[in-house]
C-alpha cells in the first residue's frame, strides 16, 4: 500500500479497533488490501480472480474483527477495562440495537467496523495527501500551520522541516 494509505490504515486500526502494531495488524492490512483490490473486479467467483481473492480476504478480516469483538465482550462481562481506551468496538458494545437492551450482536458490530474501515480508508488517505500537497506548495499556509502548532500544540508531530 502507498504511504498515506498505510498511515490511514494504521490510524483506523489504532483508533477504531485498538489494535497495536504486530502480526495481527499486519495480517489485517494484507487482507484489507486484497479485499479492496477485488471490490472493483468483475464479480466472477473463480479461484484465480481478484473477486474470489477479495471474498476470501474479506472473510479473514471479518474473523479478525469478530475475534476482537468477542474478546472485548468477554472482558466487559468480567468487568475488566477492555483496553484502557474508547475505541469503536468498545463503544458499539455499549449501544442498544434491534435486540433491545442487550445491544448489538457481534455480526452487527463486525458489519459496522468493516463499513468504517472501507469508507474511511480511501477518503482519509486522499484528504491527507491533498493536505500535505497543499502545505508543500503554499508556504504561507504551511507557516500558519507550523506557527499555530507551536501556540496550542495540537499537532506537535508536524514540524517545519517536514515540509521543506
Amino acid at each position: 500500500m502507498p504511504l498515506m494509505k498505510c498511515l490511514t490504515f494504521d490510524i483506523i486500526c489504532s483508533l477504531m479497533f485498538g489494535l497495536k502494531r504486530g502480526p495481527m495488524r499486519e495480517g489485517l492490512a494484507k487482507d484489507f488490501a486484497d479485499m479492496l483490490a477485488g471490490m472493483w473486479a468483475v464479480p466472477l467467483n473463480l479461484p484465480f480472480t481478484h473477486f474470489s481473492r477479495s471474498l476470501r480476504a474479506s472473510q479473514r478480516a471479518r474473523k479478525v474483527l469478530a475475534g476482537i469483538t468477542r474478546e472485548r465482550r468477554s472482558m466487559a462481562a468480567q468487568g475488566q477495562d477492555s483496553s484502557g481506551e474508547e475505541d469503536l468496538i468498545t463503544r458499539l458494545l455499549t449501544l442498544g440495537g434491534e435486540d433491545g437492551p442487550d445491544g448489538l450482536t457481534d455480526e452487527e458490530i463486525v458489519d459496522n467496523a468493516m463499513l468504517v474501515m472501507v469508507a474511511g480508508h480511501d477518503t482519509s488517505s486522499i484528504l491527507m495527501t491533498f493536505m500535505i500537497r497543499h502545505l508543500a506548495k503554499d508556504q504561507v499556509t504551511c507557516d500558519a500551520v507550523v506557527h499555530g502548532n507551536k501556540s496550542f500544540c495540537l499537532l506537535s508531530m508536524i514540524s517545519y522541516e517536514l515540509f521543506k
